[in-house]
């Protein structure tokens, strides 16, 4: 019996997302973690259909963590927005879980879609709310400029 799991062909597989020198927040640790993230995604763009789903899992496991080191971080700075921030992660997981059953479903292509939607997500994530995170945990939270209410947080 011959597979029938394709890998996405050199002409319709999306490019891989390059690390963006804005996405750099100068937190050694967020960084990190960051460049991580951007590396799950990729490779859920470049996997085989049969191994969408477990791509989608390792980046379920990467982000639940990914999210709890940040609300660790949030608890412990007593960070103002820290609200709007978690409820952003949570809304994002949600998402994600949804499509995880999607793609256990056998719509492969949804998982990729999810994968290219999550760049302009971080993108905006990482330059506002997660720049503000790593300004305080850099700064300290009585630090002129860290946020002192709900301030740039779009909640």
């Amino acid at each position: 019996m011959t597979s029938t799991a394709t890998t996405p062909s050199v002409a319709t597989a999306p490019k891989q997302i390059p690390w963006q020198d804005e996405w750099t927040l100068n937190h050694s640790q967020m960084d990190e973690t960051h460049h991580e993230f951007i590396a799950e995604i990729n490779h859920m763009l470049a996997v085989p259909d049969d191994e969408m789903l477990a791509a989608v899992d390792q980046f379920i496991d990467h982000t639940v963590a990914h999210f709890e080191q940040e609300r660790v971080w949030m608890e412990n700075t007593n960070f103002p927005p820290k609200g709007c921030h978690i409820g952003e992660h949570d809304r994002v997981l949600a998402i994600v879980q949804q499509v995880r059953q999607m793609v256990a479903g056998g719509d492969f292509a949804i998982g990729r879609r999810l994968a290219e939607e999550l760049v302009p997500w971080f993108n905006q994530h990482a330059q506002t709310m997660d720049a503000a995170l790593a300004y305080v945990l850099i700064e300290g939270p009585d630090a002129e400029g860290a946020p002192k209410s709900h301030d740039g947080c779009a909640c």
